[in-house]
């Protein structure tokens, strides 16, 4: 097992994730809805404290760097004393931060990458969602139709004029900065919603799709935006997923989506809107065997895309599509067995760094 060492925390602020199961910590779910279950499974600790720097495999910043980048004398002291022991640094990152974190020593595990940006000592961190398929049941779907039917719900309209203004704004600002630049991938800076509305619409203008659409204009999971009751929102949300050949996961805020590991939990096989997407073990994963991937220059070709895949798919091939996206979530995408896989010896984590680059 894996040997840490921290010693100083800021008050008030909770313990990064990887030490829940430790200290036996509940996950607290606050505004955030649908949270709660994330972390049932992860139970059993897969790192160990120790009290001296000196025994430690690594050093280990114990929150969230969001929540501590402001405290600069917390932050600098595990930057020196990870320098001191001339051991590598651990900071988590999780949430929308897609600028630099700038020590080149630390290994820095994000949830926001792109691979056009991605510096060399950054991991894929997955975002960590309920296991619904051991929620809800896994049932999976063979071949019955001549044309695949592709499933969406979530938020894919402006809450009003003046959301949609300031988005416009901003994607006019990243098209200048790819015209000065000449740096087309800064098209994938663009705001999740933008991808959204394109690809549904045109998969919604195709006769090769029957397409499952359920739009919501502002963010389902919290608190302060979920415009439908949550209980019967969340079950149309799971239905909407069962009962679709393909779902879309296209990104939110972040460039990552909650939804790819939903839909894969519950057995089901993801179209991926790739913009610039990093995914978690991708130096061993095949994700082609468990998710059709559209690369986001593409996106006007995906029905063509969609359909062609599935025109070439058996019943078997399909049926085994979606069991492959289930065990793929389950041993290596689920909050435990992420941390059980990549934390399995500092071998292994330096592995996946190596991996990465």
């Amino acid at each position: 097992m894996i040997k840490i060492y921290y010693d100083k925390t800021q008050q008030g602020v909770s313990l990064t994730h990887l030490l829940y199961p430790n200290f036996k910590i509940q996950h607290r779910a606050g505004k955030s809805l649908f949270s709660d279950g994330i972390f049932k499974q992860f139970t059993e600790p897969v790192v160990a404290i120790t009290g001296r720097p000196e025994d430690a495999d690594f050093i280990l910043l114990p929150h969230n760097y969001g929540q501590i980048k402001d405290n600069q004398e917390l932050f600098s002291h595990y930057v020196d004393l990870a320098k001191l022991q001339h051991k590598r640094l651990i900071i988590f990152a999780y949430g929308d931060i897609d600028y630099d974190i700038d020590i080149p020593e630390a290994i820095i595990f994000k949830n926001a990458l792109y691979r056009f940006k991605k510096k060399r000592n950054e991991i894929k961190l997955p975002l960590f969602v309920e296991d619904l398929g051991a929620r809800w049941g896994i049932d999976y779907q063979a071949k019955a139709h001549t044309k695949p039917s592709v499933g969406f719900c979530g938020w894919a309209e402006y809450a009003s004029l003046r959301q949609r203004a300031r988005a416009m704004l901003y994607h006019q600002f990243i098209n200048v900065q790819k015209s000065l630049t000449h740096t087309p991938e800064l098209e994938t800076l663009k705001q999740g919603i933008y991808f959204r509305k394109k690809i549904l619409h045109r998969l919604e203008q195709s006769t090769l799709i029957e397409s499952k659409f359920i739009r919501r204009s502002a963010f389902f999971l919290h608190k302060n935006t979920i415009t439908v009751a949550a209980d019967a929102g969340r079950q149309e949300f799971v239905a909407n997923i069962k009962q679709s050949n393909f779902s879309l996961a296209v990104r939110g805020d972040m460039n990552d989506s909650a939804r790819l590991y939903e839909i894969m939990s519950l057995g089901r096989i993801p179209v991926l809107l790739d913009t610039e997407t990093v995914l978690p073990f991708e130096g061993t994963l095949d994700y082609s065997k468990c998710l059709v991937r559209i690369p986001y220059p593409e996106i006007m070709d995906s029905p063509e895309i969609i359909s062609k895949f599935y025109r070439e798919q058996t019943s078997n091939s399909l049926i085994a599509m979606q069991k492959e996206a289930r065990r793929v979530f389950e041993k290596q995408l689920r909050v435990d067995a992420y941390f059980i896989s990549i934390f399995a010896s500092p071998e292994q984590l330096l592995a996946e760094l190596k991996e990465v680059v």
